[in-house]
């Protein structure tokens, strides 16, 4: 054979892979088209367990309402708790010692009271607020 003939049938070939590739161009671009006038997927958010929301509640302070999302209500039950538990002490220690320091002026025992009754209140509302969350959620998420 001679050299033109392959040169020839190079050419060919060249020719018919190129159509063929210019027709997967043709085809993919289709394909795209279509795939553009869908709408976006929509990000799902997970739902709060509000069962957990109130074991965290009840293991640390404002934990299960940070975890529902509420961050401002959770640091604020955890720095009142915290607080509150910080001057109970103080006050419960100040009193037992027989020293020629005043005694508190509200009693160590009232404001372990309040520590225990915020920490309380953490636990009790932190599944509503999963609850709340999960409403808020499924509202959005049809």
């Amino acid at each position: 054979m001679r050299p033109s003939t392959f040169l020839v049938a190079g050419l060919l070939l060249a020719q018919i892979a190129g159509a063929q590739s210019s027709r997967l161009l043709l085809a993919d671009s289709a394909i795209s088209n279509r795939v553009s006038l869908l709408p976006p997927p929509q990000q799902v958010r997970p739902l709060k367990d509000p069962a957990l929301a109130g074991i965290l509640s009840f293991v640390l302070a404002g934990s299960g309402q940070v975890y529902t999302g509420k961050v401002g209500k959770g640091l604020l039950i955890f720095i009142g708790t915290g607080v509150l538990v910080t001057q109970a002490s103080a006050c419960l220690r100040r009193d037992s010692l027989d020293s020629a320091q005043e005694p508190c002026a509200f009693p160590g025992f009232g404001f372990a009271a309040l520590a225990v009754g915020t920490w309380l209140w953490g636990v009790f509302t932190a599944p509503g607020d999963a609850n709340e969350y999960n409403y808020r959620t499924r509202s959005r998420n049809p």
